[in-house]
């Protein structure tokens, strides 16, 4: 029985700092390269992302797909929640257009490690991510993650503690992201909320009785700083 067939992808805007990093992480993923299928939503890219994702494109089956939304230059924290909605669902589009048993959502800026594909899918669950580090640019202690639980007053906060290597029900995951087709099919999709996107998809996914986990033992690497995943890093 063959495995099931993965798209893998994200949107892209002036990412050619990282690009490379992150698709050698892709490329590194222990799955067969023949259940694999790539997309990217280039959108107002000004810098060689394109041209490195072409590069990319002559060596594994990929979609480039383009939505330019005349958004400002990209800097970090400068972004449009129904902006970014609307080019993740065009990647869910493309997953659905694909015959995709899943789509694996993996932010350009997030490395995940080889063997993050193949666990999330012996999870069995329809969303399930990988733990992505998030604060680890700031002084202090680090506890912040890409996940998010509901607290006693229905507030979404990260939790501070978790166990470090257990499957976790969660209200909201986002950067890397294993979602199965049946999600995508019963129509969940992505939308602006208070916490940003992914917490739009999860409370639909949520309320058609789709349940969000994380894996908290697959870490991922988080190229947040500038001088990530260039020579140096």
């Amino acid at each position: 029985m063959s495995l099931p067939l993965v798209l893998v992808g994200c949107p892209v805007r002036n990412r050619a700092r990282v690009l490379p990093a992150y698709l050698s992480a892709l490329e590194a993923m222990d799955y067969p390269p023949g259940r694999l299928r790539f997309a990217f939503v280039l959108n107002d890219s000004v810098d060689e992302s394109e041209a490195i994702l072409r590069a990319f494109a002559e060596r594994r089956p990929t979609a480039l797909l383009r939505c330019d939304l005349g958004f400002p230059r990209w800097r970090r924290g400068h972004y449009s929640y129904a902006n970014l909605a609307l080019l993740r669902n065009l990647l869910i589009e493309e997953a659905l257009r694909s015959g995709a048993d899943y789509l694996f959502s993996v932010d350009s800026d997030v490395l995940p490690p080889p063997h993050a594909l193949r666990r999330l899918l012996a999870a069995a669950r329809p969303i399930v991510g990988a733990r992505v580090p998030n604060d680890l640019h700031l002084p202090g202690e680090h506890w912040r993650c890409n996940f998010l639980c509901a607290d006693d007053r229905g507030r979404l906060r990260h939790p501070r503690s978790f166990p470090p290597d257990a499957l976790m029900s969660v209200d909201v995951v986002g950067a890397a992201v294993l979602i199965a087709r049946a999600v995508l099919e019963a129509g969940c999709r992505y939308a602006p909320a208070g916490t940003g996107e992914d917490e739009g998809f999860c409370r639909q996914a949520k309320a058609a009785g789709f349940q969000p986990w994380v894996d908290t033992g697959v870490v991922c690497r988080h190229l947040m700083q500038e001088g990530d995943g260039g020579p140096e890093g």
